[in-house]
């Protein structure tokens, strides 16, 4: 969860820790599901999909009926470029579970986009939403659907909406948490919410002060001599304002 929330200084670090944790349990108790599908999310971020399966598996057989189980089938599945198989268990796990956690919900969202059910997209989107309305993901997840379900307005509310809760949040960062198996996947993935409007990189560090830009005057005389009075203005005014010291000027 470090990784995926961007707060891990050192992910590879993470990756191990936690690896290192899951193993711990098992050696204390093989009879335990709940490692084995830790382990399994741990290989998927490392994009290693045959191991998670392997693992995901070895869950599943210990507790083939643990709504976590079938939720993490379901992401092995979908990252490995088959939502059509990974529905089945996202729908199994959120039948399991009375109160359904977001992340079951907008992740059988991703699976309905993928083969073109925009409209159930949303729907499972906005519960996602409902459940828990500070989750990033689910208004991402939930401008994507609207944007490929052609409402654009209601792309827009959710991009607003996702990027208010996560600010520093940009394209470049989902390209490289995103462990899809098949890159076409996730560069067509980052191209819908690009037009969706969610930014490449992230914005522009702010000054710490009130900002004023002078932009140039226009010469609408139609004198040709008279562009030096024009630019004259705008240096004058540049010159002036940067003498309060409370004001970032910017020419």
């Amino acid at each position: 969860m470090d990784i995926l929330h961007g707060s891990s200084k050192s992910p590879k670090q993470s990756l191990a820790r936690a690896t290192e944790l899951a193993q711990k349990a098992l050696a204390m108790d093989g009879s335990l599901a709940h490692p084995h599908f830790l382990l399994a999310n741990i290989y998927l971020t490392k994009r290693q999909h045959e191991k998670a399966m392997k693992e995901v598996e070895l869950g599943l057989a210990i507790e083939p009926n643990f709504p976590d189980g079938k939720f993490t089938m379901g992401r092995v599945l979908n990252f490995s470029g088959e939502p059509d198989k990974a529905i089945p268990y996202f729908e199994e796990a959120i039948r399991s579970d009375p109160i359904p956690r977001s992340s079951y919900l907008y992740n059988l969202g991703i699976a309905y986009m993928r083969i073109g059910r925009y409209s159930d997209a949303v729907e499972v989107c906005k519960k996602a939403v409902k459940y828990a309305p500070k989750d990033f993901w689910s208004h991402l997840i939930l401008a994507e659907a609207h944007y490929l379900g052609g409402n654009e307005d209601e792309a827009r509310e959710a991009r607003l909406s996702a990027l208010a809760i996560n600010p520093k949040f940009t394209l470049d960062y989902f390209a490289k948490i995103m462990p899809y198996k098949n890159r076409v996947d996730r560069d067509h993935i980052i191209e819908i919410l690009r037009k969706a409007g969610f930014p490449e990189k992230p914005p522009l560090p702010l000054p710490d002060k009130p900002s004023i830009a002078v932009l140039p005057f226009a010469n609408i005389s139609g004198d040709p001599e008279q562009e030096y009075f024009a630019d004259g203005m705008t240096d004058d005014l540049i010159t002036d304002l940067s003498k309060i010291s409370g004001l970032f000027v910017i020419a």
